[in-house]
């Protein structure tokens, strides 16, 4: 396990190039689960006043009944039991969006001439992620530590999406998914690269898309 915590910081390759005969994802599956599920709870706790903040600023630009009505839920909201609801949620659809990520990546890989199982898309993809997990306990502990809540906006604007797009961690993820494509599928980086890029410009469209909806 350390040798494999090594080589995942200075030579991800050669854990990529065990996945070409043994795919192993459950168990990052469900660290990326856990670790989600508990930033999720943790932020909850931790956004509390934020969000009861949030919430006032709306109930001035409403209708005095409306008004009453969303000041009356703002303690069910940030209840114990709602931040174990929060979490799970956080929990099932990180999974469930790991899932049909992969294969969608897996369609993409394929239509560009790449060999490469559902499995292996799986590991590949895993992996990677677990670069974004880092970057969500090293914030979690930041906000925790200075109590600088700078990572929890409950109502982002555009420019909040594209900075969190182009956050660091993400990147390296999308680092780690060239090599990991161009390894196991068998394609030249250049084409794992145009996958990632694609794949990324597709999140942030949809992540767009999800702000537009929601204004």
């Amino acid at each position: 396990m350390l040798k494999k915590l090594k080589l995942f910081f200075v030579k991800p390759t050669e854990l990529f190039r065990e996945y070409l005969e043994k795919p192993v994802w459950a168990l990052k599956l469900f660290i990326i689960s856990l670790v989600t599920a508990l930033y999720t709870y943790g932020s909850k706790i931790l956004g509390e006043d934020l969000f009861a903040e949030m919430m006032e600023e709306k109930a001035t630009s409403m209708p005095p009944e409306q008004a009453e009505a969303l000041r009356s839920s703002i303690a069910f909201m940030n209840s114990p039991t709602m931040n174990l609801i929060s979490a799970a949620v956080g929990a099932i659809s990180a999974a469930v969006i790991i899932l049909v990520i992969a294969l969608v990546y897996m369609a993409f890989i394929r239509a560009l001439k790449g060999e490469i199982k559902y499995k292996q898309v799986l590991a590949v993809y895993t992996l990677a992620y677990m670069a974004s997990i880092i970057g969500m306990v090293a914030k979690f502990a930041y906000m925790y530590f200075t109590g600088n809540l700078i990572y929890l906006d409950f109502s982002p604007s555009f420019k909040d999406i594209l900075l969190n797009n182009l956050d660091p961690f993400i990147i390296w993820q999308s680092i780690l998914m060239v090599f990991g494509i161009a390894v196991v599928a068998g394609i030249p980086e250049k084409k794992s690269v145009i996958i990632v890029a694609v794949m990324w410009l597709v999140a942030l469209a949809i992540s767009f898309g999800s702000v537009m909806l929601t204004n």
